[in-house]
């Protein structure tokens, strides 16, 4: 088979579309969800206003607790109980928040995320230096919408000239995944950075070496290991692989390579930085309300516990949204995992077994991680975990998949067909989503979305909000479709 050399990756019209096509999507997610509707929001707020008024740690309430006291500004204190009458109650409409409005002077408050690592919180906490009304939150939650788009623009640019690897990359952006990056919640911006570091990761080490993948590659890589408290250990499952694809001599090539050096020290260093803060800063603490556990389970009873709720929040991969109390619709989860069957059928069936096999440790580490580490604090914290913690390393899955597929799979006038009709399904499955989530909120599930006066409606009427996100993905996907398919030969 002949390999085509690598070009440099452009961004020109492609990249731009595609991240305007990504921030809208993302943006509508942002204007569509309330206040403090989204996973933990309420501390991520909190700790982002802290970060940005230069309070990194505030001041532990004691050595075992997650929680820390941090002063911020009156109006975004506010943040701390204004979720509690809707959260976990999916009948319950977002029109029983009280009012949020402005207030002068500063507060202290607790947060449970106050250990977390700072980067993600220091670009979305930007806003509370300059805005002091309630609308800051949806400045906040734009920023991450924007850091998230980029990092997504990155991993298609680089994808482009791979062809189907296109597919990957729109399978791997999940509504949950869109979601998360339309609030405040460092979980976004840490599965946007994952999906670059194995779009550009897989280009550069199996292909001709580029300066334009590389600098993907570091920068996407810096940031993911400093966004939460797991990322280190997703970074280092991800490169692992990439060794593994790569093979020996290739992996021994690109470590000669001067330019690969230094972005290998670049990526050592933030990761040593994170490192050393999430042991001074005791990151991996968490708030004991996980699911109890009888102190005489033995340890067989928790790891089975574990599993099955590892196995139970598998639906979270594609989209359970607000305080995980609303499930997409059926037909969005049909959708996804017809989706990830093709592309893993696909592999399959061009035997590329090096492929195979990394897909397979892929999907069972995505299994076996978060059993383990939920079954490991057990005891002290209850089950905790949810299922979007390991989307930065199974959206691998369907990226790596595809890749092989472009790599194996001759073109043919099928891709012209087929792949249009998967961006439609896409796109509507993305709809499907994003109009239950708004449903949910603005009336309550067992109610009609367009039922008249609603208890809470988003600051965009519901009619043009759900039709522009609509067009937003369709545009996105038969974009991408028709760039995947223009690919001629292999590559």
């Amino acid at each position: 088979m002949v390999h085509r050399p690598a070009k440099p990756a452009r961004f020109g019209w492609f990249g731009l579309a595609s991240f305007l096509l990504l921030f809208g999507m993302c943006a509508a997610w942002a204007l569509a969800t309330p206040f403090f509707a989204a996973p933990d929001e309420p501390a991520h707020v909190i700790k982002a206003a802290a970060v940005a008024h230069g309070e990194f740690l505030g001041h532990y309430s004691g050595p075992a607790t997650a929680k820390v006291t941090v002063t911020i500004p009156a109006t975004v204190a506010k943040a701390a109980t204004a979720h509690i009458c809707f959260a976990f109650h999916a009948t319950t409409s977002a029109g029983c928040l009280p009012p949020f409005t402005s207030a002068s002077g500063t507060r202290s408050v607790t947060t449970y995320v106050g250990r977390y690592p700072p980067l993600y919180y220091l670009a979305v906490g930007l806003p509370t230096l300059v805005m002091h009304t309630p609308g800051v939150i949806y400045l906040m939650r734009l920023v991450g919408a924007a850091l998230s788009a980029a990092f997504l623009t990155a991993a298609v640019t680089a994808a482009r000239r791979a062809g189907l690897m296109l597919v990957g990359v729109a399978v791997a952006a999940t509504p949950m995944a869109m979601f998360l990056a339309g609030v405040v919640n460092p979980s976004g911006l840490e599965i946007s950075a994952a999906t670059c570091v194995w779009t550009a990761g897989l280009r550069l080490v199996t292909d001709r070496p580029s300066r334009g993948m590389l600098i993907r590659l570091v920068v996407a890589a810096g940031v993911l290991v400093q966004t939460r408290g797991l990322s280190p250990l997703w970074l280092a499952i991800i490169g692992l692989t990439l060794v593994w694809l790569a093979g020996r001599r290739r992996t021994v090539d690109l470590l000669r390579r001067r330019p690969v050096q230094i972005g290998l020290a670049v990526v050592g260093a933030c990761g040593v930085f994170a490192l050393v803060w999430i042991v001074v800063a005791k990151s991996l603490t968490l708030a004991p309300v996980g699911t109890p556990m009888s102190p005489d389970a033995s340890r067989w009873q928790i790891l089975r516990a574990s599993l099955h709720r590892t196995f139970g929040d598998i639906t979270d991969l594609v989209g359970v949204f607000g305080w995980k109390d609303t499930s997409a619709p059926w037909q969005t989860y049909l959708v996804w995992g017809l989706a990830v069957a093709a592309v893993v059928g696909a592999m399959l069936a061009c035997r590329s077994s090096r492929y195979t096999v990394a897909v397979g440790a892929i999907a069972v580490l995505s299994i076996v991680v978060p059993t383990l580490l939920t079954a490991s604090q057990a005891h002290r914290d209850g089950l905790v975990g949810q299922g979007r913690y390991v989307l930065p390393l199974a959206v691998g899955i369907p990226i790596v998949a595809a890749y092989a597929t472009s790599r194996g799979l001759p073109a043919g006038r099928w891709q012209r067909v087929v792949l249009p009709i998967g961006a439609v399904l896409l796109a509507a499955a993305q709809g499907a989503a994003f109009a239950e989530a708004l449903r949910r909120y603005r009336t309550g599930l067992g109610h009609s979305l367009f039922a008249a006066h609603p208890a809470w409606s988003p600051p965009i009427p519901e009619l043009p909000l759900l039709g522009g996100f609509g067009v937003l993905a369709l545009c996105l996907y038969l974009g991408w479709a028709r760039v995947a398919s223009q690919r001629d030969s292999p590559l």
